[in-house]
């Protein structure tokens, strides 16, 4: 009957009221949830029926509408609300949230996939992100740790941030120095020398100590007569100097055959092999290709009858008496010629013209000298000791029966020699070679340094992040006028020295030199060698030398009051710790080092799907996929349409109160409504019972 139909009726739509307030209550409940989603439910109604089907218009008739009762509503559906929620900054570097589109991407125990929206994440035990609610795993990309770069294309794996394990370090490969070198200063055109204040004396044979002197037979010859230095096999000498102003430490040399024991720089048994130490000790360059010079010989000017070429010269002049040897330096200092710089490799006279021929070459790059163009003999740097006059073998060659880099006709036989390289920050001072707390000798200055110098310290890693002090000294070698315009400028040279240098049978600390070409503005134009610095740390655990690039491009060579250069760009650096973590946008885990230094660790990875509403909620704020979801597509954050994220940060709840509980007291209204037609249905029937 019609009454118990409107009762039906009315009992569908208190059954789909109810449902509504089911939804609004558990959006309510969630309103604090973070990540959680709002949902809403569809009505339809549910069946009508008809009294009357209508007619079409026929005639003078205008038709007839069907006539048709409701018989209630049912529940369709729900609807997930996916619109994007407010953030919260928590400060927590675990927390994370997505900005737009996208879910992250967890696996439980089994290895199945689920997908939320709450980036309540945190580290555990094993430093794996993770959900701490539930112990499900972050799922992204991992870092390949050697090299600290993701693939793009690799497959999902557990997000692991090793925080307090992972370590890393870094040879130095490269390095720049900066600023500007002071150009307007005068060429240095010579280094100082020492000279021991007596010569040094075999007192087994009573004469000049020579080179293959034993050093347990070594002494000096005071004005009172021959002092025995008393040395035996096992004693250690010491030596210290002052280069430039700076102290250049305690080295230690041991009387002994045997290799250096901790402790010890070097080791040997001769005068050669001290003067060796020494000279590696002062970090002089002797370089046969490095240009290395030290005091001046002697000037002069090309004459008309002189000839120079690019592989030797004939200068008119008496040089041999004036002390020029093999190995010793001719620089072009004026005129067309200028910035020309050769060594010596033989050297004659002959009807008083000094013949002369070069190891290195005169600059093919720059214009030969010409009649007029002033130069220089300049001796070559190192450490020597004086012999009668013409014992060399008058070649430069070490080789033979004499090697006569270590000798010196120029001195009193006997006599120790130490030529600095040029520039006042290469003069050598302070020089003490002790043995047991005893001084062995005392050293006068014979000449004096000039020129204008530049002094910066560089640290440069070895491959175990161990740190390495390498002093570069610059100086002014030559100031070029040649007639190409496009080449008028300064050279710089400069040398690099380190303690650390340690080569297998030859102590130094000299690991580099090289030249730097700068136009007539002052600015960069070239430099040669690419590769400056190579440190033998064979000693030091370290499998390869230690080869490091000076790039000096950003330098310029300007007038000023004084030199300021600085380090830049160095590629390598200490071990340190992965220590903290931050994620970026595009969802990089970014590890920061206790040294500073930032690396990429991992990046979380975010899963999209063509329609959110048909994924299944599974509780705990997971979601599962559903038949209408579509395919699941592994994205990047911040491309193909996906959300960026945001670190440190949290999603609220989307739901919106207001709106809930006014859709809660319409709920109410309707249920309350529907419970009305019940009443009068029912009273209606009461009614019709009481008409019997």
């Amino acid at each position: 009957m019609a009454l118990i139909r409107a009762m039906n009726s009315a009992i569908s739509g208190i059954r789909a009221q109810q449902v509504r307030i089911d939804a609004i209550g558990n959006n309510l409940a969630n309103v604090n949830t973070t990540g959680f989603k709002s949902s809403t439910v569809d009505f339809a109604s549910l069946l009508s029926q008809t009294l009357g089907f209508g007619a079409a218009p026929s005639g003078n008739l205008g038709g007839k509408d069907p006539s048709q009762v409701g018989l209630g509503v049912q529940v369709t559906g729900s609807r997930t609300n996916f619109l994007q929620g407010n953030f919260v900054a928590t400060g927590v570097n675990t927390d994370l949230s997505i900005d737009g589109d996208g879910f992250f991407i967890l696996t439980d125990g089994s290895g199945q996939e689920l997908y939320t929206r709450d980036g309540t994440f945190g580290l555990n035990a094993s430093n794996l992100l993770i959900d701490p609610s539930t112990g499900f795993k972050v799922q992204g990309l991992l870092a390949d740790l050697s090299t600290f770069t993701i693939t793009p294309s690799a497959a999902l794996s557990d997000i692991t941030i090793p925080l307090g394990s992972l370590t890393i370090a870094n040879a130095t490969s490269k390095f720049s120095i900066d600023g500007n070198f002071n150009g307007g200063g005068p060429i240095a055109s010579n280094g100082n020398v020492l000279q021991s204040a007596v010569p040094l004396i075999d007192v087994t044979a009573a004469t000049p100590a020579t080179l293959a002197t034993l050093l347990t037979d070594l002494g000096r010859l005071d004005a009172g007569g021959p002092v025995d230095f008393t040395l035996a096999t096992g004693d250690v000498l010491e030596f210290q100097a002052d280069k430039g102003g700076r102290s250049l430490g305690v080295r230690r040399f041991e009387i002994s055959a045997g290799p250096p024991a901790a402790g010890i720089d070097d080791t040997g048994t001769t005068l050669q092999d001290l003067l060796d130490f020494i000279e590696g000790a002062l970090g002089i360059n002797t370089s046969l290709s490095s240009g290395t010079w030290g005091a001046s010989l002697s000037t002069g000017f090309v004459g008309a009858l002189d000839t120079v070429t690019a592989t030797g010269a004939t200068l008119t002049g008496s040089f041999v008496t004036a002390g020029v040897r093999p190995g010793d330096y001719i620089r072009f200092t004026g005129g067309t010629g200028a910035g020309h710089t050769a060594q010596i490799d033989t050297i004659a006279e002959a009807a008083g013209v000094t013949t002369i021929t070069f190891v290195s070459p005169l600059d093919s790059t720059l214009a030969l000298p010409v009649v007029g163009d002033s130069f220089e003999f300049n001796e070559r740097s190192r450490v020597a000791v004086g012999v009668v006059a013409g014992t060399e073998d008058g070649t430069l060659s070490d080789a033979g029966p004499t090697p006569d880099r270590r000798i010196d006709e120029g001195s009193t036989a006997g006599t120790m020699r130490i030529a600095a390289n040029a520039g006042l920050l290469n003069a050598i001072d302070n020089v003490i070679l002790s043995s047991a707390g005893n001084r062995l000798l005392l050293f006068n200055e014979t000449a004096t340094a000039t020129g204008e110098t530049a002094l910066t310290h560089v640290t440069v890693y070895d491959s175990l992040g161990q740190p390495h002090d390498v002093a570069i000294t610059y100086m002014i070698e030559s100031k070029r006028s040649p007639t190409t315009p496009d080449a008028v400028g300064t050279r710089l040279r400069w040398f690099a020295e380190s303690g650390d240098q340690v080569q297998t049978g030859v102590f130094g600390t000299p690991v580099g030199t090289g030249t730097i070409d700068f136009d007539a503005t002052g600015k960069f134009v070239s430099e040669n060698p690419g590769t400056a610095i190579d440190i033998s740390l064979v000693v030091s655990g370290v499998l390869t030398a230690l080869a490091a690039d000076a790039d000096h491009a950003k330098m310029t060579a300007l007038a000023a009051p004084t030199s300021t250069l600085f380090t830049s760009d160095n590629d390598g650096f200490a071990e340190g710790t992965l220590s903290d973590f931050s994620v970026g946008s595009d969802g990089v885990v970014t590890g920061i080092f206790t040294n500073g230094q930032t690396r990429s660790i991992a990046q979380v990875m975010l899963a999209r799907f063509a329609n959110n509403e048909g994924l299944l909620s599974v509780g705990q704020n997971y979601w599962q996929v559903g038949a209408n979801a579509g395919t699941r597509q592994i994205v990047t954050p911040g491309q193909a349409s996906a959300g960026t994220v945001r670190g440190g940060f949290l999603e609220e709840s989307n739901v919106d109160i207001a709106r809930e509980f006014t859709d809660l007291i319409v709920a109410q209204r309707a249920f309350q409504a529907n419970t009305r037609t019940i009443t009068v249905a029912n009273e209606l029937l009461q009614d019709l019972v009481n008409i019997i």
